[in-house]
């Protein structure tokens, strides 16, 4: 299962796999926004991404 699949199905939404990938990439988001200088959106683009792709 692919990580743009995984993170799109809200079900999985509890798994131990679901939330390190998630916070991986939260981390991995902050470390881009503060290398370029630039401030973090509100939750961040990523999980504003998630949030609206979900598939029930």
């Amino acid at each position: 299962m692919s990580i743009r699949t995984l993170l799109r199905k809200k079900e999985k939404e509890t798994t131990e796999y679901y939330q390190f990938t998630l916070n991986h990439l939260e981390k991995m988001e902050r470390k881009v926004y503060k290398f370029y200088n630039k401030k973090l959106p509100d939750g961040g683009i990523l999980k504003k991404w998630i949030l609206k792709n979900q598939i029930l």
